[in-house]
């Protein structure tokens, strides 16, 4: 496996894991180019704070090495704007995904549940993650 940096149709740079395969017989390789971009968007986000932290620092608190004038990268709000929304949704869909996925054990429990008496305990759950879903879907679009 190789880890590249490729442009794609929308012009934008993504990390992608290449995987390969060579078959010498026919003198052929065939490639796979599967996209990570969680990778990438948790370096950006990861760089982007350190950008932010480098940028609040005062000029006597930075102790240069080696340098007389130390260099501070300069982040436009635009693009911590872009990365904070990329991780909010992330983090959005994670919650959806986890109530989905919650409701699908509850429906497995309900039949317990019925035989008990406590089925409407799992009912006013089950609304509550409906809610939560629905909320965390109309906040990522």
């Amino acid at each position: 496996m190789i880890e590249v940096n490729l442009r794609t149709s929308g012009n934008a740079v993504e990390l992608f894991n290449i995987y390969y395969s060579r078959i010498p017989e026919n003198k052929l390789i065939y490639v796979c180019c599967a996209p990570i971009s969680s990778n990438l968007l948790e370096v950006q986000h990861h760089l982007a704070m350190l950008r932010n932290r480098l940028s609040s620092l005062q000029p006597a608190e930075l102790k240069p090495l080696g340098q007389r004038n130390p260099f501070l990268f300069e982040v436009s709000s635009n693009a911590q704007e872009k990365l904070m929304s990329i991780e909010h949704k992330k983090k959005l869909k994670s919650i959806s995904h986890s109530a989905s996925e919650s409701i699908d054990l509850i429906n497995i429990l309900q039949p317990l549940a019925i035989e008990h008496g406590k089925a409407e305990y799992l009912e006013r759950i089950q609304k509550n993650l409906l809610d939560m879903m629905s909320a965390a879907d109309s906040l990522i679009d």
